[in-house]
């Protein structure tokens, strides 16, 4: 706060009527590009990256998106290390200025977003093995929101940075939650045809007219029972299922092209 204070980057939080587009839109953004963005772009080229998003948040992660992403790492990539950032260069290149130009708050928006990026790297290597494709995931997604975050601390305050940031987290754990937590009826859990013709109407968006009738009338009925049923697969892509998985459709979902929201649990059916 001191640093932030002596660059010109500290402002009380208060309601700032102006501020509230641009939290909202980057808040929003920043959700769509945790989920869905990130399955359907990364997890199309990634299995490690799809498989992170067929398990719901918990309370607990919730609570540490919005402590650890909405808290921690805006005090110290932004209010600490982007004012630091400000204060070295101000001192090293603009000693005769009256005011710290902009571009001295741009670099140090940038150079700290860039860092809140690779700060996450460590956490992809623990689980997976770093590739090309996940450096650039890593610093797309985590560099790009760092800088709408750090505009914020620079425009409107710390505090705003912060309900865009938690906010983010929290609104793409919610869609997660209403997304994959997709309850079937009775008549389908115990029902392994009907339950891998379900998955597959409520998970994927390759939807073609006909396709009903390639399933029974009691498989049809449960699967209507969904009220999202409407002819949604070819006979040849309800055979694949049925000779491929036999029952435990979750594994299908992996391999099967384009996901889209919907992706259950294999212990939620």
């Amino acid at each position: 706060m001191i640093i932030s204070r002596k660059v010109g980057l500290w402002k009380e939080f208060r309601f700032d009527k102006n501020a509230v587009a641009p939290t909202a839109i980057i808040t929003i953004i920043g959700a769509l590009c945790l989920f869905p963005g990130d399955k359907l772009i990364f997890g199309s080229f990634s299995s490690w990256v799809h498989d992170v998003y067929n398990t719901a948040p918990g309370l607990p992660k919730i609570i540490a998106g919005l402590l650890t992403g909405g808290v921690i790492e805006e005090v110290m990539m932004r209010l600490f290390f982007m004012s630091l950032l400000v204060l070295i260069f101000a001192k090293l290149f603009c000693k005769n200025e009256k005011e710290i130009p902009m571009k001295v708050f741009a670099a140090a928006n940038i150079i700290s977003a860039l860092l809140f990026a690779a700060g996450h790297l460590p956490g992809t290597i623990a689980m997976t093995t770093l590739t090309p494709l996940l450096l650039f995931r890593c610093f797309l997604f985590n560099g790009g929101l760092g800088l709408c975050f750090g505009y914020l601390y620079r425009k409107y305050g710390i505090g705003y940075a912060m309900i865009a940031h938690g906010g983010a987290h929290l609104i793409s754990d919610l869609l997660m939650i209403h997304f994959i937590y997709i309850k079937l009826p009775a008549s389908v859990k115990h029902d392994n045809d009907s339950r891998i013709a379900v998955l597959f109407f409520l998970c994927y968006d390759e939807f073609r007219p006909g396709g009903l009738s390639a399933l029974s009338g009691a498989d049809r009925r449960a699967a209507g029972q969904t009220g999202i049923c409407e002819g949604k697969m070819t006979t040849e892509e309800l055979q694949m299922i049925w000779e491929k998985e036999e029952g435990t459709a979750h594994r299908f979902l992996i391999t099967v092209r384009k996901p889209v929201f919907g992706m259950i649990r294999s212990d939620a059916i």
